[in-house]
């Protein structure tokens, strides 16, 4: 017979055991869930490579040519920037050097001076201890002249302490003083890299200027350019297609769903000037301009940076044919914007952004020839005027 006890422990087991089934059950569910949103993002971007490699492998010689340019121009910018950033750094370790040298140029001074002053008083009484003379002529008194021998014992030890600091602090000093004199160097040479990393951008450009004049010359090359672009504005919308099959990482979704509300109040995404509308005829070509062409007003860094409209994620962020560096970002409910010709993305695919972060800067990639961002709003794939949306 079983006991009360007993019955009571199998009862509890059970429970617990009910229990534990009940709440693993939503966490495999999860596990489950999380695998196959993982295995359809990974299909996707296998999708979309395969887009990128049937379109590159469709282009001329001379737009891989400009593909070429592009890359290299892209990396001798990227370059560029990183010896910017260590001129910055080397210059900043440089003036923290130069500051601890003027700390520690003050503190040895103030010991030197310390020093003086000690041996001075040390020399007045010259270096001896008190003696029965003191006592006849000096008036000192017999119970007086312990005390004086402990302080004058003290006294020199003090001095040897600050002898000791100075040594230190000039060891210091001269540690730091040979430092500066290493960042000054590096920095010099770091400033001689940039010069011949700026140079070597300037040839860029100029290659890529040449190349794009020897188009606009040749007949043949224009036909097979305007011909090359219509293909890659397919292969365009067919990459759109791809990725409009819902954000991923689905807790983020409600971020960037709101952005329909804000319709026709958006900022635009690079201060700067329309210089081609949505709809307009692109001249020596036989197609419309699915969005509007942007001049940046100004040609500096700060005056080019190119901002998402609105919170949503990188869906694509690479170089895109004609497009040049190109990035997508998805803003959910099947509203998706397109930046291209930019000189640098700062973004990756699946980076989820916030509205005006920084994302880009706009540039000549691609084949245009002068500094621009090409702006594009698809609204379940098709191109809409980007105007409808931005104020």
């Amino acid at each position: 017979m079983v006991s009360f006890s007993a019955y009571r422990r199998l009862n509890i087991v059970l429970f617990a055991s009910f229990l534990f089934s009940f709440q693993a059950l939503p966490l495999w569910a999860d596990e489950q869930k999380v695998q196959g949103e993982l295995q359809d993002v990974r299909a996707q971007r296998e999708q979309v490579q395969r887009i990128q490699a049937d379109l590159e492998a469709k282009l001329s010689v001379v737009s891989q040519d400009m593909a070429q340019l592009d890359q290299t121009l892209k990396r001798a910018r990227a370059d560029l920037a990183a010896t910017q950033k260590d001129v910055k750094r080397v210059a900043a370790l440089l003036l923290q050097h130069e500051k601890r040298v003027a700390a520690l140029q003050h503190e040895v001074d103030q010991l030197q001076r310390d020093i003086e002053v000690a041996t001075s008083a040390a020399y007045q009484r010259a270096g001896r201890e008190p003696s029965w003379l003191d006592l006849i002529v000096g008036g000192t008194s017999v119970v007086e002249i312990p005390h004086q021998k402990k302080m004058l014992s003290l006294w020199m030890q003090s001095l040897e302490k600050d002898r000791q600091a100075l040594l230190v602090r000039v060891a210091q000093l001269n540690t730091e003083k040979a430092s500066v004199v290493e960042r000054q160097k590096e920095v010099l040479a770091l400033k001689a890299q940039k010069e011949a990393m700026k140079q070597q951008v300037s040839q860029q450009k100029y290659a890529k200027k040449a190349m794009v004049v020897k188009i606009k010359k040749d007949v043949t090359l224009q036909q097979q350019r305007e011909k090359e672009l219509r293909m890659q504005e397919k292969a365009l919308l067919t990459l759109l297609e791809e990725l409009d099959h819902g954000l991923q990482q689905q807790d983020k979704v409600e971020v960037s769903l709101d952005v329909r509300k804000q319709k026709g109040t958006l900022q635009w995404p690079l201060k700067g000037k329309i210089v081609q509308s949505f709809g307009s005829k692109i001249l020596g070509e036989n197609r419309s301009l699915s969005g509007v062409r942007i001049r940046p007003a100004r040609s500096d860094n700060a005056g080019r940076e190119v901002k998402a409209i609105a919170a949503g994620q990188v869906r694509f962020a690479d170089w895109f044919g004609g497009y040049g560096l190109m990035m997508v970002v998805d803003h959910g409910d099947g509203l998706m914007t397109v930046y291209a010709h930019n000189d640098e993305l700062y973004k990756h695919a699946g980076d989820w952004v916030q509205v005006h972060e920084v994302v880009a800067k706009a540039g000549t990639t691609g084949w245009v020839e002068n500094m621009q961002l090409l702006f594009e709003v698809r609204d379940r794939g098709k191109p809409v005027n980007p105007k409808l949306w931005c104020h």
